[in-house]
């Protein structure tokens, strides 16, 4: 479903369904694996709040960014960006978000992969890497759902 807002979701490190909004009811979904491609500061999947937190809009999850003070900060037409252009989720090796403070522990949720400009430390709108970004983390996320480890031949 694309563009419904997501209701809630069922689980702790492992998310067993998530409920939809739709036009008349809400929906249910359950799944062995789930994506987050919501996006980021600008496609809604990131906001911000006025105590200065940065917050993931449908799990929750942690998001890396600078503090409130410096999300505005310098000059926007500056080649580099606002500094909270590249704020996002920081996942492991598989997609999986992480804890910020101890990301050595292990994923948050074990079954969830973030992709596109959800991720953190990217700055796809300086870069022009937005929908290269959004294609191969989205390739990686299905290929590890299928329960694929290796890469692909011919990608590395």
């Amino acid at each position: 479903m694309l563009g419904e807002p997501v209701l809630r979701h069922e689980g702790l490190d492992t998310v067993a369904a998530i409920e939809v909004a739709a036009a008349t009811r809400s929906v249910t979904i359950r799944a062995r694996e789930f994506v987050l491609a919501t996006g980021g500061i600008a496609g809604g999947g990131i906001a911000g709040d006025t105590d200065g937190r940065l917050r993931e809009t449908v799990f929750g999850l942690p998001v890396e960014g600078p503090p409130i003070e410096d999300w505005l900060a310098g000059d926007p037409l500056d080649p580099g960006g606002l500094r909270i252009a590249p704020a996002g989720v920081r996942t492991d090796a598989e997609l999986r978000p992480v804890d910020l403070l101890r990301p050595g522990d292990g994923p948050l949720l074990r079954n969830v992969r973030v992709v596109g400009s959800a991720l953190a430390g990217q700055r796809y709108l300086v870069e022009r890497c937005g929908d290269g970004v959004a294609i191969a983390s989205g390739f990686r996320a299905a290929a590890l759902a299928a329960g694929e480890t290796a890469a692909p031949a011919g990608v590395a």
